[in-house]
């Protein structure tokens, strides 16, 4: 049986509305914050008090089966998620950040919209209405009432959400496990990457800049062709996971040769990053270069260290370092400007580190690599299982929004894609 597909707007029992712009006061009447917005849910703890009366607010006030919809957000894939008002709160409005949707429950189950609301089709076509200006995506009421979706009778409705809610709840627990499992392999990781500091009586104690050959701050250059030399320069944008240099993306600026020749690039030299950070994660990472395509320099937010080659193996150093950050040995060093956390190199270069003989350290760069090699199988692994598990519930949401789920059908077809 084919199910009408019917435009938002003539499924609602009041007009589509936007929410109100209220200045914050502490104790004043409570709005709705954006954070609300959770997984498809709203948390009615997440408030915030506004200027405004009682009387003000009452157009706007949320109850129980309200649907809250995103009006914006940077991401393409985030604008216009949506979130239910499971039970009935306290007296709560919501913000001009949001669209309120208040479904005719003759016609359609809120559950439903809010399951639906996430089916791909859906969210194809959200996408396709979002709209950019100064880089967020955002999409009006005009939009939203006209995206279009299936509408089976109320008790065909009911049994999809159950069975979406089923199967979903599935899905959520291998999420929760594999997420785990990632956590598990960033400790094994960061475990390996401490033995590194595992200084032994006979290991030589000096500042960081005892250990190198050279150190010098980066440049950002000019823009391109306006100088001698074009180059890549290396930013903090380029250092990924556990420190690791992914050039391929870096910036094309323009600089002198007499620049260059002090600061070009090699393989085994050590960036420091000198701005960045946040409030859980201190700025103080340290990247390894192990390849350049191109001529290339860091930016002046990170720190070239080049090691001494004769008494110090680069990759032994670039794991003793991050060992520290990791250990929080950077934290007390670093200053806040707005967001940004930032060291001076100058200090980060006066920290004294433990280094064993240039062959102790390659007999143990040896044996950590071959873990975080390991580390990254696993890494690899439980990244696939989480993609394999993202395929499978946009393919339940699309079956159970086209009529073709039932409980033995995502069952016969779970087990199909296992077997591939």
């Amino acid at each position: 049986m084919t199910w009408p597909i019917v435009p938002l707007s003539e499924l609602l029992a009041s007009p589509l509305a936007n929410g109100r712009s209220v200045p914050t006061q502490a104790g004043g009447f409570p709005v709705l914050r954006l954070t609300a917005l959770r997984n498809g849910t709203i948390d009615l703890n997440e408030r915030k008090g506004g200027a405004w009366t009682r009387e003000d607010a009452e157009r706007f006030l949320v109850r129980a089966g309200d649907f809250l919809i995103a009006r914006g957000n940077g991401s393409l894939n985030l604008v216009g998620r949506g979130g239910l008002v499971g039970s009935d709160p306290d007296l709560v409005a919501f913000p001009d950040t949001m669209i309120r949707v208040r479904p005719d429950t003759t016609r359609l189950e809120p559950r439903y919209l809010a399951a639906a609301w996430t089916a791909p089709a859906t969210r194809t076509q959200i996408e396709d209405s979002a709209r950019t200006t100064a880089g967020i995506y955002k999409i009006n009421q005009a939009h939203l009432g006209a995206i279009r979706i299936p509408v089976p009778p109320l008790a065909e409705q009911r049994r999809v959400v159950e069975l979406v809610a089923d199967h979903l709840s599935r899905l959520d627990a291998a999420d929760v496990q594999l997420a785990v499992g990632l956590h598990r392999v960033d400790s094994l990781r960061v475990a390996s990457m401490r033995r590194a500091l595992g200084a032994q009586p006979d290991w030589e104690v000096a500042p960081i800049g005892n250990w190198l050959d050279s150190s010098i701050g980066g440049l950002w250059g000019n823009p391109p062709g306006t100088d001698e030399i074009d180059v890549r320069v290396v930013r903090v944008t380029e250092m990924k996971a556990w420190g690791r240099i992914a050039p391929g993306t870096a910036a094309v600026r323009s600089i002198t040769a007499r620049q260059l020749a002090g600061r070009a690039l090699e393989e085994g030299d050590l960036l420091l990053e000198k701005s960045g950070g946040g409030p859980k994660t201190p700025v103080g990472r340290v990247g390894l270069i192990e390849s350049l395509p191109e001529p290339s320099i860091c930016a002046n937010f990170m720190q070239l260290m080049r090691p001494d080659r004769s008494r110090v193996n680069p990759r032994f150093l670039y794991y003793t370092l991050n060992a520290f950050h990791l250990s929080g040995g950077t934290a007390p060093m670093q200053t806040a400007s707005t967001n940004i956390r930032n060291i001076k190199a100058s200090e980060y270069l006066r920290v004294e580190v433990a280094l064993p003989s240039l062959e102790q350290q390659e007999r143990l760069v040896t044996q950590i690599q071959a873990e975080q090699d390991a580390a990254d199988r696993l890494a690899r692994a439980v990244v696939a299982m989480q993609i394999r598990n993202a395929g499978l519930r946009r393919s339940l949401l699309a079956a159970a929004f086209s009529g073709r789920l039932s409980a033995g059908r995502w069952d016969l077809y779970r087990d199909q894609e296992a077997a591939e």
